[in-house]
């Protein structure tokens, strides 16, 4: 191999590569999808609708917190005073849970906290929720918003219902 061909073959295209050649850049990361700003007002509504839903959520919340014994004691708890009477106390509890007032300061701190996290986290839970928001009757908007209550509930979070 000639000294020329040698420089063509071997050492041009070390060179390029080590400059940085063609390489394509990196893209830059994609903004979330979501911000916080939209967190409180589909909070709120998930609120609401737990609410209307009452019936057909709480007996599934229950179920959800019998299942992972939080709070601790709660399976007893219904085995001591019945289902039906554990579930006329969430039904008070709600109630009171979803004064606007409560509600709201509820919703800004899981914004906040929402905020603080990974933003795909923020996408996901915004995602789900805004599928549980858009849920047809409240059977099908209670199966799906349970599940969201479930990872709040077993992160040991007291406030169930960030949507």
């Amino acid at each position: 191999m000639s000294r020329a061909s040698y420089l063509l073959v071997v050492v041009v295209p070390l060179a390029v590569a080590a400059c940085g050649g063609s390489s394509p850049k990196p893209e830059p990361a994609k903004p979330p999808a979501h911000t916080t700003a939209d967190f409180v007002p589909l909070c709120q509504r998930i609120f609401a609708r737990k609410q209307t839903c009452a019936d057909d959520y709480l007996p599934m919340l229950l179920d959800v917190r019998v299942e992972l014994d939080k709070p601790p004691g709660i399976g007893d708890e219904v085995k001591a005073k019945g289902r039906d009477a554990v579930l006329a106390i969430a039904h008070t509890e709600l109630a009171s849970d979803t004064e606007p007032a409560k509600v709201t300061a509820l919703c800004e701190g899981a914004a906040k906290q929402v905020s603080q996290g990974p933003p795909e986290r923020a996408d996901q839970l915004l995602d789900q929720a805004g599928r549980c928001d858009a849920a047809a009757d409240c059977k099908a908007f209670s199966s799906c918003v349970v599940v969201i209550d479930r990872g709040f509930i077993a992160a040991g979070d007291h406030h169930d219902a960030q949507p």
